[in-house]
């Protein structure tokens, strides 16, 4: 609880609020993009097209507050239509996502230091990396997961049917861990990264929930704007999620600076 109040504090002294809004903003226009060009990896082989469907259901069951199939039915709509996209009009698609890439490196940088930034060059190479292996490592890991959770094997394991319900959260945790080790110019440890990455995947999982009470429980914002308030529970979601991950990358921090107190 302390390495959580002293990230808190050293968000505040960040004002990270102000990043929070600008990545809250630019998620709106990339997030099809981004789908877009991460599930065009899956086109690549036949092979991959179960794992393009187990990373699809994943990411909008992570990036979507239940109960709003709506939501993403239009996101996949969007993507349907984007992807009938051709030629030259691809790099627009590209050049929106690089931009998200490069705002998300920059806040995360700043978390440690707010005078440096990453070349350009080096930082392009990476974002299309990350575009090319992520989607293909994720997509993998929940194949495998999803292979593993419909066989026997924790059945004879004390407690494997809670192992299996927290896998989509150790998975999420991990990606923003990775978010948290590749990001930073300053390289933390992988076991800081992966601890800041699980408690954000946490806090990711308890505000959804809270959503989803507000949602089913008081719904205000339907009551008030219809149709429209789908939208903007939306967008809220985007907002509290980085957010949360921000928060997150200041616990690494912390956890950092203790560390190298202990040495």
């Amino acid at each position: 609880m302390q390495n959580l109040k002293l990230a808190l504090q050293h968000f505040g002294k960040k004002k990270l609020t102000d990043g929070v809004a600008v990545l809250s903003f630019s998620t709106l226009f990339a997030i099809v993009p981004t789908f877009v060009l991460a599930f065009s990896v899956f086109s690549l082989s036949p092979y991959f097209a179960e794992l393009q469907i187990h990373l699809e259901n994943f990411l909008f069951q992570q990036l979507v507050p239940q109960n709003y199939e709506n939501i993403i039915t239009y996101i996949r709509q969007f993507i349907g239509s984007a992807q009938k996209i051709k030629g030259v009009s691809m790099l627009f698609l590209f050049l929106v996502v690089i931009l998200l890439f490069r705002e998300i490196d920059k806040r995360i940088n700043f978390i440690w230091d707010g005078t440096k930034n990453r070349q350009l060059g080096k930082g392009v190479a990476l974002y299309v990396i990350s575009l090319i292996l992520m989607p293909l490592f994720l997509g993998l890991s929940l194949f495998a997961s999803s292979y593993i959770a419909k066989s026997d094997i924790f059945v004879f394991i004390p407690m494997g049917g809670i192992l299996i319900s927290s896998l989509p959260i150790i998975l999420s945790g991990i990606g923003v861990g990775v978010l948290y080790y590749a990001s930073p110019l300053k390289t933390p440890s992988v076991k800081n990264a992966i601890k800041a990455g699980i408690l954000a995947a946490f806090f990711l999982e308890v505000i959804k929930s809270i959503m989803l009470i507000y949602i089913n429980y008081f719904p205000l914002y339907e009551l008030i704007y219809g149709t429209m308030s789908a939208l903007l529970l939306f967008m809220l979601w985007v907002y509290f999620s980085w957010f949360i991950i921000l928060l997150g990358g200041c616990y690494c921090y912390i956890l950092e600076q203790k560390d190298g107190e202990d040495v």
